[in-house]
């Protein structure tokens, strides 16, 4: 009996150890990511070479302090950091640069960095993250709805975590996930618009236009994107025209000049965003956010967002849709697939010509007036077009 109760002793010592053990590891769920990157082998993590096309873009995106308070405390969004000197060309740094371009590789990862001099400064707040200006001290964090969830450290040039890319990529994929939405640069877009089959092996694809500093970009991405991203599709792709040479001047500014705002023209033109007699599924002069549908390099769908103009009706105190891509003008293959009544043609919808004073926000300069459909009250009616032409494109 004496030995009987020893051994019954001793393995629930063994069992209160091992529980009080997996209580103190590390609850671990992923994040899911919007957006993901189009790995890109010509590129190098960051393009600072102002000659280049695809300057300031790269495989990671670098961000400035101000980029980063905007993400957390105004968008609170879900991103991955990397915090440290990407353009550095320290050789402590080499592995881990390599760790990194073959995670990106073999995920299409998307990942932001961010210098740890943009701290630096009275007044500026770390967000909780382990902040080191020192080589080898580098780290990668993982924020969910705009609150730091993860974060790891280097612990010197010979750290295993980051130079070892089976280690790393295991760590990353058990706390983040990235959709097959993925982010692409002008040099992308050539090849994708005129070779699609280079890129997915098919002979059409989608592809989201959007500007980083427009409002109903941020609102489609920050809302409905967010939610629909994170179920499964096929792979789509998306490009940020705010960068040099598309909407901005060569020169990395952002204020517009006469040569940047003729480029931008011309930019929408060629890719489709652009009403002619050639692209009848672009709108006007072009506006963002918009999706369109290429097979064989042409045009044969779209999807525009938002974008539409508001002008006072006749009864007071309401307002209407005066002009908007759904005006009944187009004929969309997608609607084949609507299945609840959603409105197509926002124009002649009675809802839509007696909106109420409360679901818009005027602004007045001098003596002019303009309207605006507060975002979350149109995306009623713009939220299952969207749905309804991706679903129709990049369903699985």
């Amino acid at each position: 009996m004496i030995k009987n109760k020893f051994i019954f002793l001793a393995l629930s010592a063994v069992s209160l150890i091992g529980g009080l053990s997996a209580c103190s590891s590390e609850s671990v769920t992923p994040v899911a990511m919007e957006f993901g990157r189009k790995y890109d082998a010509a590129l190098p993590l960051w393009d600072y070479e102002k000659t280049s096309r695809t300057y300031k873009v790269g495989n990671m995106k670098v961000i400035g302090y101000s980029d980063l308070s905007g993400f957390i405390d105004d968008r609170k969004l879900s991103f991955v950091l990397f915090v440290g000197d990407v353009t550095t060309d320290c050789t402590c740094f080499s592995y881990f640069k390599s760790t990194l371009k073959t995670y990106i590789q073999s995920t299409n990862a998307f990942i932001y960095a961010i210098d740890p001099s943009e701290f630096n400064g009275d007044g500026k707040k770390t967000y909780d993250l382990k902040v080191s200006a020192n080589q080898g001290n580098e780290s990668i964090a993982i924020f969910e709805n705009g609150a730091l969830k993860y974060q790891r450290q280097r612990s010197g040039e010979n750290d295993s975590w980051s130079n070892d890319a089976t280690t790393f990529k295991n760590w990353m994929n058990a706390r983040v996930s990235f959709s097959s939405m993925l982010y692409i640069d002008v040099l992308q877009l050539e090849k994708i618009v005129l070779d699609s089959s280079s890129f997915n092996g098919l002979d059409q694809c989608t592809i989201g236009f959007f500007r980083d500093r427009c409002g109903d970009c941020r609102y489609l991405s920050d809302n409905f994107l967010k939610t629909y991203n994170a179920g499964t599709h096929a792979e789509s792709y998306v490009i940020d025209c705010d960068v040099p040479g598309i909407h901005d001047p060569s020169d990395g500014t952002t204020a517009s000049t006469s040569e940047s705002k003729a480029q931008w023209t011309a930019f929408k033109a060629k890719y489709g965003l652009a009403k002619s007699e050639t692209t009848p599924f672009g709108f006007d002069s072009g506006y963002v956010p918009t999706f369109l549908h290429y097979s064989n390099g042409s045009v044969d769908d779209a999807d525009v967002y938002d974008n539409d103009t508001l002008a006072q009706a006749t009864t007071a105190s309401t307002y209407k849709v005066s002009a908007s891509y759904w005006d009944g003008s187009r004929s969309h293959e997608f609607f084949s697939s609507l299945k609840n009544n959603e409105v197509t043609n926002f124009v002649t919808n009675p809802a839509l010509q007696a909106i109420p004073e409360g679901d818009i926000t005027a602004y007045s300069e001098g003596t002019e007036t303009s309207y605006f459909w507060n975002h979350d009250k149109a995306a009623v009616y713009h939220d299952p077009l969207i749905k309804a032409f991706l679903d129709y494109y990049i369903s699985k």
